[in-house]
């Protein structure tokens, strides 16, 4: 009985610690996922206006320069790409664009990610990743790559 007594007097003791510790902690937590959401917003903005740079220069005056990449704020480790089509905006790419389309936004999100780190100490393998692309596109797009 006395070690029950015991244990149960620390628990309450410990109970009551914590009760003031966690609200604390719980306002902590809160603050640097808030810190975090602001962060990756700002870096996932930068991102995507390089790959509209480098969309546009592909792609000139066809008016798909308008990227957006977002965390799906109901999913983990998800990321939601947009494009502008005609007069709507953040459309899955994949509803409206053709696959030549595609692979170049792909390659231009591949380069914008491998830009953010070293780009001059960085060495990009790329395995035919115009396949798809006719001849204009195609060039313009080794252009851009060395631009």
């Amino acid at each position: 009985l006395r070690r029950a007594w015991t244990t149960y007097t620390r628990s309450v003791t410990e109970q009551a610690e914590l009760a003031v510790v966690l609200p604390r902690l719980q306002r902590t937590h809160a603050i640097v996922l808030e810190e975090r959401h602001q962060f990756t917003d700002a870096v996932l903005s930068e991102i995507a206006a390089e790959v509209g740079r480098m969309y546009e220069a592909v792609h000139p005056g066809e008016g798909l320069e308008k990227i957006s990449l977002a965390l799906d704020p109901k999913r983990r480790a998800s990321l939601n790409i947009g494009a502008s089509f005609l007069d709507a905006d953040s459309v899955p790419p994949a509803a409206y664009l053709s696959e030549s389309h595609l692979d170049t936004l792909g390659l231009c999100l591949f380069l914008a990610l491998a830009g953010r780190e070293a780009p001059g100490n960085t060495i990009l393998v790329l395995d035919d990743p115009l396949g798809s692309v006719d001849a204009p596109h195609a060039d313009r797009a080794i252009e851009m790559l060395y631009d």
